[in-house]
């Protein structure tokens, strides 16, 4: 079986900040509480956040899907930004990865370009890479 690798970048902000902020850090914070209440963090947020599902723990799941838009939507009311959630794992990553297990909030919209670059535009690609070896 081959082996290969898969650059992610994000990026995040931090949970302490996420709790003072005038709309969303109440939200946010009830998010977590709900979350570590019933054990949801890894679950809910692996694989961004596609699979819902749980059976015993449905109630919970529907709470959180629910606190997490509103959290969503407060962080745009407030910032100007949007927020996603997502779970990373050590046993997944690299030992040079940045990440400690657990929950990470990543920000959209941070960056703009330079009055320079908006001219060439359409002729500019992000590019990623690994190197393995």
């Amino acid at each position: 079986m081959g082996m290969g690798t898969s650059p992610n970048k994000a990026t995040t902000i931090n949970e302490e900040f996420l709790k003072t902020l005038p709309t969303a850090g109440p939200i946010f914070t009830n998010l977590l509480t709900v979350m570590e209440e019933n054990d949801l963090e890894e679950q809910v947020l692996d694989d961004n956040y596609c699979d819902l599902e749980n059976g015993d723990n449905d109630e919970a799941l529907n709470t959180v899907s629910k606190l997490l838009a509103d959290f969503q939507n407060a962080f745009t009311a407030d910032t100007g930004l949007h927020v996603y959630p997502f779970y990373y794992s050590e046993d997944d990553g690299d030992r040079y990865d940045d990440l400690e297990d657990g929950i990470h909030w990543s920000v959209a919209g941070v960056y703009q370009m330079t009055p320079a670059a908006e001219k060439i535009k359409d002729q500019l690609q992000d590019a990623q890479w690994t190197v393995y070896g």
